[in-house]
């Protein structure tokens, strides 16, 4: 008859089980579940509230069978008992024990759907509800309020299952819903969404002011799988927690978005493979505006060949694993998958990993603009972020603050051949506890960093440090041929308990710090420095060692480094070479040789092009600008006001019984050489030999220069104080053209 028809039920039956009758699984309103076939108006089934209207299949058949273009209204009661044909099959008879919809409409206002389950075998899916369109009829399911709780499938969707097509989509919306318990794959280890499974192609979910909890899959997506092509889901306001598996799988072409969405996986989100956590997904979009991720166990964004963003107040937060790695980040899978994090106040923070993860891990492309990676701890590397595979990244606005690994990269680690930009960022307070990069490591790749800070970094914690030398590049780590570019960066207040108080980098790596506008001075190197008391601590801003690796820095300052060994500024080692033009070093400071500069090997070699030392000291060796056993040459150069034997932080002579001499430029070894054009050596000054410059069995070679007021003080010893503006030993090699030597004191001989 056509009209709306409306259900009601007895008080007297409140609390009491109303049961389907006893009949094989049929179709036909014959016996068994409830079927509802009208479909020229609807179907209202109106209970006296979930605990007083209970509606059972009596764990024999489904309970509700809603056909196609039928629509049915639930209100006030709950669903139960349900339980679709034992027999192995994969027709839609099977599934879908709570009720069915198949190409019609269900719409449901406070129910529970509880302890329905579609088992048998893989292929009964939906344990709580099923789904799907008919012919060319698509099935809506709307639910406002109740839950869907304790349901299990033996296939996927433990507490529902959802599939359209292009040309009849299905629609399931929820709001306010608790989605929890629920179990799939119950007989298998190939099954997916434990709290519902949604596929098919261009179907439509929301799910709003919702909870999905507690949920497990043998496989992929414990709180809920996305499946299909062309899907398009919105979750908002909704909190996923304590999923077994990951939270959430999405596959294929899809696009999800998660809108104030809060993760807050406590201990729970497990992996059976033990790599587990929030996302994983192949092909798809995810979009996440707002919202919390945490958790105390493992916790995974994955995407494969997709993109992932975060944008506009999210927030990872983490808590201490066990046994198994926490990781809150990123992993994806092929070249074309991206990581999008865009958010002007996004977090990671707090995230401790105790076996072989990160806060975060990328293997896909994409960008990054978190406001903030904090806290968070590995014993492996990269605690902040961990960069490896081929892939392209790059941040924007993002701060890496107290960030700890035991090995490389206390903040940052990349491996592989990928590309990472970091741009208008922040490394503060970060450290690699037991090994290399107290901010940053580099073991392959290109870094990039543009306009970005690197302050008080630190390699080697002297509580933890067993062998200190080992512990370099307070802020970076460079090696295994990797590319880093630096422009407009600062780096302050680092320091290392080995080599390398900001940078270390060696392996034939390339290092380069520039300005974004030629000719000016914006990068910044300063206060860096080596620990004391620790064996090989040179070079307080920079080291480069062996194997071809070069340092270029254009239009930089780099000031007020300490070094506890030789380096006030820049160490050369091996065969490696450093290019300087249009740099100001001044004020820094070695507790032996080379005050700026220290060349350790006859293969390394520095070129100067309009640089100016001054104001450096060697506080009781020799080169109070420049030690050189290797080669430089230098053209437009100022060497001026540099020292040895000489304390800058008290203003007093140093004490020590060594031989302080060279106080602009010390050179020595028959390989090494001081080369150089249009040259100023001015104002320097030595507690021993050669003010201006010590040349020992090197050579000192200058055309156009000046050579005038430097001095030589004998601190008592008339031996010490000599050469006042050169000094040379007997095989010393010195050609001087075109130039000036005036002025110079001596309290020895020769001035």
């Amino acid at each position: 008859a056509a009209g709306d028809v409306v259900i009601t039920f007895d008080e007297g039956l409140d609390t009491t089980e109303i049961t389907t009758t006893i009949a094989t699984l049929n179709n036909n309103n014959a016996g068994g579940d409830f079927d509802i076939t009208k479909t020229n108006g609807a179907v209202f089934i109106k209970g006296n509230g979930a605990a007083n209207t209970i509606i059972s299949g009596g764990d024999v058949d489904r309970v509700f069978d809603v056909r196609p273009n039928a629509t049915v209204f639930f209100q006030d009661l709950t669903i139960t008992g349900g339980r679709t044909s034992d027999a192995a099959s994969s027709t839609d008879y099977d599934h879908g024990a709570g009720f069915r919809a198949l190409g019609s409409t269900v719409i449901l206002n406070n129910v529970d759907i509880v302890g329905n389950q579609s088992l048998r075998g893989t292929t009964n899916v939906g344990g709580g509800f099923y789904a799907s369109s008919s012919g060319l009829s698509g099935a809506t399911v709307i639910m406002n309020g109740g839950s869907i709780r304790e349901n299990v499938a033996g296939g996927h969707g433990g507490g529902w299952y959802a599939s359209g097509n292009l040309a009849s989509t299905t629609t399931v919306i929820m709001d306010g819903v608790t989605i929890e318990g629920n179990q799939a794959g119950a007989e298998t280890l190939d099954r997916d969404g434990g709290g519902f499974y949604f596929t098919g192609q261009s179907n439509v979910l929301q799910v709003k002011n919702s909870t999905i909890a507690d949920n497990s899959a043998a496989d992929d997506g414990g709180g809920f799988y996305l499946g299909g092509e062309y899907q398009t889901a919105l979750f908002e306001n909704v909190t996923i927690q304590r999923n077994v598996v990951e939270a959430v799988a999405q596959d294929a072409d899809s696009t999800t978005n998660f809108n104030a969405v809060t993760f807050n996986n406590q201990g729970t989100n497990t992996d059976r493979d033990g790599g587990g956590g929030l996302i994983e997904g192949t092909n798809n979009n995810v979009v996440f505006i707002g919202g919390l991720i945490g958790g105390d166990r493992v916790e995974t964004l994955d995407f494969d060949n997709g993109t992932g963003t975060f944008e506009v107040g999210q927030t990872v937060t983490g808590g201490t694993s066990g046994a198994t790695a926490v990781i809150v980040g990123i992993v994806g899978g092929g070249a074309t998958g991206s990581l999008q994090l865009s958010s002007i106040v996004g977090t990671f923070e707090d995230n401790e990993v105790l076996s072989n993860g990160i806060g975060a891990l990328a293997e896909a492309n994409g960008t990054i603009a978190t406001k903030i990676m904090d806290g968070n701890y590995a014993d492996d590397d990269g605690a902040g972020l961990a960069v490896k595979g081929a892939v392209n990244l790059s941040f924007d606005g993002t701060t890496f603050k107290g960030n700890f690994s035991e090995d490389d990269g206390g903040a940052f680690y990349m491996e592989g051949p990928s590309t990472v930009t970091v741009m208008d960022s922040t490394f503060t307070e970060n450290m690699s506890i037991n090994q290399q990069g107290g901010a940053v490591a580099v073991r392959a790749g290109t870094f990039n960093a543009i306009n970005s800070t690197f302050t008080e970094n630190r390699a080697g914690d002297r509580i933890y440090a067993a062998d200190p030398g080992d512990r370099v590049g307070g802020a970076f780590f460079i090696t295994g041929g990797s590319t880093v570019s630096l422009e407009d960066v600062t780096l302050n207040n680092n320091q290392a308990e080995g080599r390398g108080g900001a940078i270390y980098a060696d392996r034939n790596s390339q290092m380069s710090i520039t300005s974004s506008t030629p000719g000016t001075k914006i990068s910044s190197i300063s206060s860096n420095r080596t620990i004391e008391n620790s064996t090989s601590r040179g070079g307080a801003a920079v080291w480069i060692t062996h194997g071809g690796t070069t340092l270029n820095i254009t239009d930089a300052v780099i000031e007020n480094n300490r070094s506890a060994d030789e380096g006030g500024a820049i160490f050369l080692q091996g065969a490696s070479t450093a290019n300087l033009t249009n740099v100001d070093l001044t004020g820094n400071e070695s507790q032996n040789g080379g005050g700026a500069i220290f060349l350790e090997s006859d293969q390394s070699t520095v070129n100067l092009k309009t640089v100016t030392i001054s104001g450096n000291a060697a506080r009781v060796s020799a080169g109070g600008g420049i030690f050189t056993n290797g080669t430089v040459t230098a053209n437009n150069v100022v060497i001026e006001g540099n020292k040895t034997g000489y304390d800058l932080d008290t203003g007093q002579v140093a004490s020590g019984t060594n031989d302080r001499v060279g106080g602009g430029i010390f050179i020595q070894g028959a390989e090494s050489s001081f080369v150089g054009t249009n040259v100023v050596i001015a104002n320097n000054e030595t507690y021993g030999r050669g003010g201006g410059v010590f040349v020992t069995d090197g050579k000192l070679e200058l055309d156009n220069f000046i050579i005038r007021n430097n001095q030589t003080n004998s601190n008592g010893d008339v031996n010490r104080g000599r050469g006042g503006g050169v000094y040379s030993e007997a095989i010393g090699t010195i050609i001087l053209s075109n130039g000036e030597v005036s002025e110079n004191r001596a309290e020895g001989h020769g001035g």
